[in-house]
């Protein structure tokens, strides 16, 4: 720098540059206006040094350890730095910056990514980017490190075993999603056919209960019919037993099935009991034939009886039936058509 040159000197002030003077004495001096008269003839510096102090950005690429020391983290960082103490930089002489902030990012990216295994390489971005040049770090030869965001991948080969070992055990949990699946259909099938077993058991064992109450109640009504028809013969009371029959009209046989075993019944005590229907218009001639049909047994075997007893008897039993039936076809009502009872 000479005195002629110096006198026209004027320092950069846009921002992006510093401008630093070197004195005879040796000594560094930011400069940041224009010189005056007395230091333009009497201390005229020796040397000028223009330094960068914009923002610069770069990119890194980085192999940072894992937790089980023979694997790796591929990285990708990118950083933002500047120059920020000129003066320093210029008696360190500092030519690229690259050599400052790239040993000591990889330094603590290291520490950082010691602490995470292959697989957690998404936890130890985050931890990375959460953790590291959060603020401006002053680094050595008046480098300031700004900001650093980092990308962590596995290796080519390690990111394929993750991968085909994260398809495998998604596989193998659609698999047991399945089975617990089949499993729990399985187990409400199985619910749903005890509850329906139990059901129709407990339908059955009402069904037999119910009937075995109805086969009970019957039983007791045929009991209590037969037993009052029973006292009737016994009391004579043909009037009603008749009335008993005529709206008991399935009772005849077992009526006369029950004279018949109990061997109370004559050849007057049967006339006796299709007179008393036929008195009292309860049967008609189409109505008398089922009780004849049940009687003409009983009498035909009490004319047997009765035969065996007086061979030159008359047959007293074809004379009975044919005076009951003419009986029975003179109190047919000739208006009745036999469906209706007078």
């Amino acid at each position: 720098m000479t005195r002629a040159a110096w006198r026209k000197f004027r320092p950069v002030s846009d921002g992006h540059w510093a401008t630093i003077a070197l004195d005879s004495r040796g000594e560094l001096l930011l400069i940041n206006r224009r010189p005056t008269a007395s230091e333009i003839f009497y201390s005229p510096p020796t040397g000028v040094y223009w330094v960068d102090v914009s923002v610069h950005h770069a990119s890194v690429k980085l192999e940072l350890p894992t937790a089980e020391g023979v694997f790796n983290f591929l990285a990708d960082a990118d950083l933002s730095w500047r120059i920020a103490n000129p003066v320093q930089a210029v008696r360190d002489k500092v030519i690229s910056g690259e050599d400052i902030y790239r040993p000591f990012v990889e330094h603590e990216l290291r520490v950082m990514s010691r602490e995470f295994e292959v697989d957690r390489f998404i936890d130890a971005e985050k931890h990375i980017n959460t953790n590291f040049a959060v603020r401006p770090v002053d680094l050595p030869c008046g480098v300031a490190l700004l900001d650093c965001r980092a990308k962590l991948r596995p290796e080519a080969d390690t990111l394929s075993h993750i991968k085909h070992r994260t398809f495998d055990e998604r596989a193998e949990e659609r698999r047991l999603a399945e089975h617990e699946a089949q499993l729990r259909n399985a187990r409400l099938m199985r619910d749903e056919n005890e509850t329906e077993h139990d059901l129709a058991l407990q339908s059955s064992k009402f069904e037999h209960s119910i009937a075995e109450l109805e086969l009970r109640s019957q039983l007791n009504l045929e009991r209590r019919r037969m037993a009052h028809y029973a006292d009737a013969l016994q009391a004579g009371d043909l009037g009603m037993l008749a009335l008993r029959l005529a709206s008991s009209r399935d009772d005849v046989n077992d009526v006369i099935q029950l004279l018949m075993n109990q061997k109370q019944m004559d050849l007057e005590t049967a006339q006796g009991i299709v007179n008393a229907l036929l008195d009292q218009r309860l049967y008609n001639k189409r109505d008398a034939e089922p009780l004849m049909a049940g009687a003409n047994a009983i009498l035909e075997n009490h004319m047997k009886r009765t035969s065996q007893r007086v061979p030159s008897a008359e047959p007293a039993g074809e004379l009975t039936k044919s005076s009951i039936l003419e009986e029975a076809e003179a109190v047919d009502d000739p208006d009745d058509d036999g469906d209706d009872y007078v």
